[in-house]
């Protein structure tokens, strides 16, 4: 999908423009996508659903994207899903979509998350170049707008003030994997989180049968993320192991 530079089209997407309805179980595999005011792998607006959908790019993994390489180019508002998101996307994917962001914004699943709109479960890899706002899951986010559960290995321009989840902005931001690493960003968000970093290393404490071990809450840092576990509620910890329990005081875990 190609439009003017000097005159892009509205709203553009392999699928649909603007959707309104719902679009489910498709796969698309992005050659070019370029200067429209909106623009999506899926949909340039999404108003409705789009649902378990694939984007597929050719992103190499290696090189850093520029204008003449990536499939998505512009400086609208842009994302491998959805240039606008005023809906919900669900359990959807964007696979080593290369962008480069030509003074405009742009998400690996969505370009912008409007209010009361949903990103849930959905899975981003790739890369993108240039100058702008960008996020590996929302380039920007409004206030009341929900994205969780989502996983984003994406490479993004440096910028310490932007987040590797949600690019600008704050939004109802739960339970979100990412990679420092990867994106070259030290926070999730632009609130300073580093919540769900896969990057940080785990810790593995061994306790033999029998045995008991105090380990100080401050041993926990917060970069870790939440995780639950069957028998415990504590952020930062998972157990493993038959007949496993544990306490938890003020300052420390038995």
């Amino acid at each position: 999908v190609a439009t003017s530079e000097s005159n892009p089209t509205s709203s553009a997407g392999a699928v649909a423009g603007v959707n309104n309805s719902q679009i489910k179980d498709c796969a698309v595999s992005l050659a070019s996508l370029a200067y429209a005011k909106q623009s999506g792998g899926i949909a340039g607006v999404n108003a409705g659903e789009i649902n378990n959908c694939s984007v597929n790019g050719t992103y190499d993994g290696k090189s850093a994207v520029s204008k003449s390489d990536a499939v998505i180019t512009g400086n609208g508002t842009m994302g491998a899903v959805a240039g606008i998101n005023n809906g919900k996307i669900l359990s959807c994917s964007a696979n080593e979509i290369s962008a480069f962001v030509d003074g405009g914004v742009y998400g690996s699943i969505a370009g912008f998350a409007a209010e009361a709109s949903t990103i849930n479960a959905c899975v981003a890899t790739g890369a993108a170049g240039g100058k702008g706002v960008a996020g590996g899951i929302a380039g920007r986010a409004a206030k009341d707008s929900t994205i969780t559960n989502n996983v984003a290995f994406v490479s993004l321009p440096a910028d310490m003030a932007r987040g590797a989840v949600i690019g600008e902005g704050e939004a109802i931001a739960e339970n979100n994997l990412w990679s420092s690493e990867i994106s070259g960003r030290f926070v999730a968000y632009q609130s300073g989180s580093k919540l769900g970093d896969m990057t940080a290393s785990l810790r593995v404490v061994a306790i033999n049968a029998g045995e008991s071990k105090k380990l100080n809450l401050s041993a926990f840092g917060g970069e870790w993320g939440a995780v639950s576990s069957a028998a415990t509620d504590i952020a930062g910890v998972s157990l493993a192991g038959a007949g496993v329990e544990m306490t938890k005081s003020e300052n420390a875990i038995t």
